[in-house]
């Protein structure tokens, strides 16, 4: 393609050099557009040769077929972040570290902390069945344990040939993989009932989406697959439609409890892409585990005005993102910070705490109350109103809400970290935020973290 477009410039040139008047003489519009063409023409052709011969980003393998091209490209080789992506048009589909231990890492939209990712975790101990709709690379494959089951349905035969080829997350599975090709709701339509704990839909490229996934006759298949107990995951991600009233009208006719889990990359963590998930089920116990309750958001839509998706009836319209999500008033945190922060001191740490969960549990997207709550059970100075761990979960949570760029709630994490016992991450941490103080010129935050600092290298928490 550049060679063409260089080729139609070209022409262009030619058209516009040539004829004139009188034999070696031509007007000045035709000498002056030919000069400025000419050079237009160089430029792109610099660009389009450095573009095609980067050497940090090498194309492997492309394959073209009914649904689309598929690329497998290498990224920084040799490097120690050298890595392999597989794109489906211009769309990111999977990711997979060539170093061997690394390798095996859930990467992209799959990571721990993801909606699916979580209800991975949450699943009873034991032999596990997983179905998923939509291969990408296999890297769900990687959470797969000795005696699990994964069944992937995935529809383009190119995609099955350049998973198993060219990535080594099935390959690597300590369970069993299983691929069946075709349409997903087709052989799910043919097969006996499969008995599945987690039923992944992923078969979603980029904004455009198979409606036929996501109607109530696709959702009363989905029923009948899984076993009692059983968690249907929803990936939403999606830059021009608004899949959660859709996802959420199939809950309620199904009768199954809806949870949102939206989780933000962070630097460090490059690999990890932004993504949206939901979750099904009637096993509230499930969706009520610390760590999911905790990265669950409150519901964002109002259904009622949408009517159920069919196969008789879908329309992407209601559905289009004409504008920003609601956002929750920040002056109610900052009412709830200052009621607890009188409660703190009037001594009463217990009822600080009380009111930040209430709080949370009503607003968990907001940084404010997350932090404020995280530093209390980190640094409190009751022990009994400590608590490690869970301080941890939400200055993580605080610190992804913000991009891991607020100092103050990095400085609690690092907190958090260190009442945890685990000093090493809190000294690590305590250095970024003395790095980041020192970036902005904050110089009270800097100071407070760097004697927080000295305190976590002789294995000393933070105590208020």
């Amino acid at each position: 393609m550049p060679w063409s477009l260089l080729l139609c410039g070209g022409l262009l040139l030619a058209l516009v050099c040539s004829g004139g008047p009188a034999p070696g003489r031509r007007p000045f519009w035709r000498f002056f557009t030919g000069t400025w063409l000419a050079l237009f023409l160089t430029v792109f052709g610099v660009l389009f040769w450095q573009q095609s011969h980067d050497a940090k980003i090498l194309k492997i393998e492309k394959s073209r077929n009914f649904y689309g091209v598929l690329t497998v490209t290498s990224v920084g080789r040799n490097q120690p972040d050298w890595h392999y992506n597989l794109s489906h048009g211009s769309t990111l589909h999977g990711q997979q570290f060539a170093d061997p231990f690394r390798a095996a890492w859930p990467t992209t939209y799959y990571s721990e902390k993801s909606g699916v990712g979580l209800a991975l975790q949450a699943l009873p101990a034991g032999s596990r069945r997983i179905g998923v709709v939509g291969l990408g690379a296999g890297t769900l494959a990687a959470y797969a344990r000795a005696g699990d089951y994964f069944r992937f349905y995935e529809i383009n035969p190119a995609v099955v040939r350049l998973a198993g080829a060219r990535f080594t997350f099935i390959a690597n599975a300590r369970g069993t993989v299983e691929i069946i090709l075709g349409d997903a709701r087709l052989a799910l339509e043919r097969e006996p009932p499969q008995g599945f704990d987690l039923l992944v839909l992923d078969a979603f490229n980029s904004d455009a989406i198979p409606m036929h996934l996501l109607t109530r006759e696709a959702f009363a298949i989905y029923e009948r697959h899984l076993s009692p107990g059983g968690i249907i995951a929803v990936h939403i991600s999606n830059r021009s439609l608004n899949l959660e009233p859709v996802v959420l009208n199939a809950a309620r006719q199904f009768n199954y409890q809806a949870i949102a889990i939206d989780n933000s990359a962070t630097p460090e963590q490059w690999w990890v892409m932004d993504s949206e998930w939901m979750l099904l089920s009637r096993n509230r116990e499930i969706l009520q585990a610390p760590a999911i309750s905790l990265a669950a958001r409150p519901l964002q839509t109002q259904p009622t005005s949408l009517p159920p998706w069919t196969d008789d009836f879908a329309s992407l319209f209601p559905i289009l993102r004409v504008q920003a999500r609601p956002e929750i008033n920040p002056a109610y945190g900052n009412e709830q910070s200052q009621i607890a922060i009188r409660l703190c001191q009037q001594g009463k740490i217990k009822e600080a705490i009380k009111g930040y969960r209430q709080a949370i549990r009503l607003h968990p997207r907001m940084p404010e109350l997350l932090n404020n709550l995280a530093w209390l059970l980190a640094t409190g100075p009751n022990p009994d109103c400590r608590n490690g761990p869970q301080a941890v979960q939400f200055a993580e949570r605080a610190c992804q809400l913000t991009r891991y760029r607020a100092i103050t709630i990095i400085g609690t994490l690092a907190a958090a970290y260190a009442e945890a016992g685990r000093f090493d991450e809190a000294m690590a941490t305590a250095q970024r935020a003395c790095t980041l103080a020192a970036r902005n010129g904050e110089t009270d935050l800097l100071q407070k973290n760097q004697q927080l600092l000295e305190r976590y290298r002789r294995l000393e928490p933070a105590r208020e």
